[in-house]
């Protein structure tokens, strides 16, 4: 199982390293680029979790329709416990956007499928076997403004869980608030 983990470990990183590159690619046009911050918290239904979270999320992004853009999102997570035991996440995502353009208010709705590594296995009782994660999420939001550039809110549904890499898998369920902004 150790194994296993670095070698885990190894394809995320490299997968950041390659989020990286695309992100400072000078061949970029206005639009191609978002950054959001914001806050949640765990909505784990059996057993609720008393934490407050917040993320921050860049975003690469390239049209592959009209109306469809494919986004690359590294993030990084923080996970506040009332016993003081904090965890940090960090991923990347590929994220699907379907959405309207060139009203003042664009709606969108967000799928995607993601990894994580996590800075701890267990926090406030919760043990999820293991510091890798598959990450998927979802969410709604609307992007205001004509342009490809602005500022958009949105909310989004994020899932940790190991798949039965590792026992045992107590998945994290959150929601989160977003405030970014397009450039």
């Amino acid at each position: 199982m150790v194994r296993l983990t670095k070698l885990n470990n190894r394809y995320v990183v490299l997968a950041l390293a390659f989020t990286t590159v695309l992100l400072t690619s000078p061949r970029a046009a206005a639009g191609d680029f978002e950054i959001a911050g914001g806050g949640g918290m765990s909505i784990n239904a059996l057993q609720p979790l008393h934490t407050a979270q917040g993320i921050l999320l860049g975003a690469w992004i390239t049209r592959l329709c009209g109306s469809l853009d494919l986004r690359v999102e590294p993030n990084v997570e923080f996970i506040s416990t009332t016993t003081g035991k904090s965890m940090f996440l960090g991923g990347v995502t590929p994220v699907l956007r379907l959405h309207t353009h060139g009203h003042n208010l664009n709606p969108f709705v967000d799928i995607g499928a993601g990894v994580s590594i996590g800075s701890r296995k267990s926090f406030e009782g919760w043990n999820m076997g293991g510091n890798f994660f598959f990450s998927p999420t979802g969410g709604v939001g609307v992007k205001f403004g004509k342009s490809e550039r602005g500022v958009s809110l949105f909310a989004r549904f994020l899932h940790h869980s190991n798949a039965n890499l590792f026992h045992p898998n107590q998945s994290l369920n959150s929601v989160y608030f977003l405030l970014g902004y397009r450039f």
